[in-house]
């Protein structure tokens, strides 16, 4: 009977094993002798490696805006060119009100047409005695979060934004006004706007969305004079989003 000594395996760990040894005897041997040189060298390659991670993490941050929105691929945001002046054209990101309903009701090929305020200044609300400033606030239409991904905690996407004077609110801005309960139901006095209703209550808008708000007011919200200015084409203030249906060119 011939019995083997060691596989092909244990012989090539055996040697790979010796050569790491050797590798790392060898740069022990170094950096006692050159501590200096080798505190450089360790320094530099730390210092590199941090700014490859960091420059790593800003890349992916940056291109992983709105990515998380399932039907990104279909969503565009009208940019309004203002080439009056030839040598200084101008964009911009807003249209008049009405120029949403008038594409979605004469152009083939829009799924969904939404409208996105997003008023300058604050918002105010007396809440436990203290006037609070909310800036970061929209309003839009009652199709939002059927075009938008966001993370219902509390509430229906389909219906959040259905009924007049309703608003949905973050998870911080929830846990601001109302701790951790559910606060579905609840009615909130805005200044000069009508009480709302407190709807539905979503997770936190991701940073690498372009579109940032802690609340979200019904488009059906009342106030005065909106009505008119939703119809109006002399305005201007309009963030407009179409959702185009599957397959279609924006072209």
């Amino acid at each position: 009977m011939v019995v083997l000594k060691g596989s092909l395996f244990e012989q090539l760990c055996s040697k790979l094993f010796g050569m790491l040894k050797n590798y790392l005897t060898i740069a022990l041997r170094t950096l006692t002798k050159n501590k200096v040189y080798a505190l450089i060298n360790i320094f530099g390659l730390s210092l590199g490696i941090t700014f490859v991670t960091l420059i790593y993490f800003f890349v992916d941050h940056e291109l992983g805006y709105d990515r998380f929105h399932s039907k990104g691929n279909r969503i565009y945001r009208v940019i309004e060119r203002n080439h009056s002046d030839p040598e200084a054209i101008e964009y911009y990101g807003q249209t008049s009100p009405a120029f949403a309903t008038a594409i979605a009701d004469e152009v083939p090929g829009v799924e969904k047409q939404i409208r996105v305020f997003k008023p300058g200044g604050h918002i105010d609300i007396t809440w436990d005695g203290k006037k609070i400033h909310e800036r970061s606030y929209i309003m839009s239409e009652e199709n939002f979060f059927e075009v938008f991904d966001h993370e219902f905690i509390y509430g229906d996407p389909k219906t959040a934004l259905k009924e007049r004077n309703t608003i949905v609110l973050t998870e911080s801005a929830s846990r601001k006004f109302f701790g951790d309960e559910n606060p579905v139901g609840q009615t909130m006095k805005w200044e000069d706007f009508q009480s709302t209703k407190v709807s539905a209550v979503i997770r936190d808008v991701p940073e690498n969305s372009h579109m940032q708000f802690n609340v979200v007011f019904s488009l059906n919200t009342e106030f005065e004079g909106w009505d008119e200015y939703l119809a109006s084409w002399e305005n201007y203030g309009a963030y407009t989003y179409f959702l185009l249906q599957e397959d279609v060119k924006p072209e």
